[in-house]
C-alpha cells in the first residue's frame, strides 16, 4: 500500500512538474509575442512616412505624365529633350 501511495505521489509530482514547465513556456511565448507586437508597431511607424513619400512621388509622376512634362524615370532622351546623349 505504501508503495502505491509513493508511486501515486511521484506520478502527481511529475505531472505537476510538466505542467509547471508548460506554464513557463507559455509565459515565455507571451513575452515574445508582446515583443513582436512592439517591433511590428515600431516598424509600421517607421514605414508609414516612407509609404507616404512614395505615394506622393507617384502622384507627382502621374501629374507630370498627364501634363507632358518629361520624367527622370523615362528614357534619357525624354529627360534632356529629344537630343540623345
Amino acid at each position: 500500500m505504501w508503495m502505491a501511495l509513493w508511486e501515486e505521489k511521484a506520478s502527481r509530482e511529475l505531472a505537476e512538474g510538466r505542467l509547471a514547465k508548460k506554464c513557463d513556456e507559455a509565459t515565455d511565448l507571451c513575452h515574445r509575442c508582446t515583443e513582436l507586437e512592439t517591433m511590428a508597431r515600431d516598424a509600421r511607424a517607421w514605414v508609414a512616412p516612407l509609404e507616404k513619400k512614395v505615394n506622393d512621388l507617384k502622384e507627382v509622376l502621374v501629374r507630370e505624365a498627364k501634363s507632358g512634362v518629361p520624367s527622370p524615370t523615362g528614357t534619357r532622351g525624354s529627360w534632356f529633350g529629344s537630343t540623345p546623349c
